[in-house]
């Protein structure tokens, strides 16, 4: 049997009792907790010196401070993407029939984080959740650094030209050109790419505010649909009309956030 960290199981005791009961004093968390009061006041102490909770100099009670909500970013984040992102680019898979993913900066990578590969039915090879492309070398990358921050986009690039030995990336290397590429996607709103499989991805940028922070993108066959005008008349005003929605989503979800943070932030 795995033996366990005592003082750790007690430490997430005394926050699991803090968060159902705010506001204890040393002397309740021990009781209700079964430590000694020694033991009670150090663990306390030692979430304070953590900023996870806060001390009431009058009454002695201890009150779990905004931070403890960083605990849970990451689970908020997977909800996010599973109840905002995945039923729009499912439903929006389903309008356009072929696949639909959404990508991330991860690195100096752009990451899927949701697609609809496995639903659709002309998808002929599968992008799963998790798979990484160049940025600088992807449909998705790019518009991504077509339209983020100066500052984001001046730390991408320098990274990228100076570490990636990949061929794909061979494109930052040359400022000119790179300039120019990038001043086309954001006059055209979009970036194009074909692969060897004749299949054309076609990517839009999703804004918080006015910076891009992530990617839309749908690939399409050109067995199927000769023309780029046509792909590009059918597929991006849907496109867009679905980032618009997870852009305001995401908006909303971190104005709450910031707000959490300026309460903790005056609170301590």
């Amino acid at each position: 049997m795995t033996k366990t960290v005592q003082s750790l199981e007690r430490g997430l005791a005394v926050l699991e009792l803090l968060n159902r009961h705010n506001g204890l004093t040393s002397n309740q968390v021990a009781k209700r907790c079964s430590l000694s009061r020694g033991t009670a006041h150090r663990m306390l102490e030692t979430l304070r010196a953590e900023d996870y909770v806060l001390r009431d100099e009058l009454s002695g009670a201890y009150w779990l401070t905004l931070k403890v909500r960083g605990l849970s970013d990451g689970y908020i984040d997977e909800l996010w993407i599973a109840s905002i992102v995945r039923p729009k680019i499912e439903q929006l898979g389903r309008k356009l029939i072929w696949p639909v993913n959404l990508t991330v900066p991860s690195g100096l990578n752009m990451m899927v984080r949701a697609a609809t590969d496995y639903h659709s039915r002309l998808a002929n090879y599968r992008i799963p959740t998790g798979w990484c492309t160049s940025m600088a070398g992807s449909a998705s990358g790019r518009t991504f650094l077509a339209f983020c921050s100066d500052k984001d986009r001046n730390t991408f690039v320098d990274l990228i030209s100076k570490t990636s030995a990949s061929p794909r990336d061979e494109v930052v290397r040359d400022p000119a050109q790179w300039r120019k590429k990038l001043s086309e996607i954001r006059s055209r709103g979009y970036d194009t790419q074909v692969s060897d499989e004749n299949m054309t991805a076609i990517s839009i940028p999703i804004f918080e505010k006015k910076h891009a922070f992530a990617c839309l993108t749908t690939r399409y066959s050109s067995l199927y649909i000769e023309s780029l005008e046509t792909a590009l008349e059918r597929f991006i005003p849907e496109l867009r009309s679905t980032a618009d929605e997870i852009g305001e989503q995401y908006a909303k979800r971190t104005t709450t956030r910031n707000q959490y943070s300026d309460t903790d932030q005056a609170i301590n």
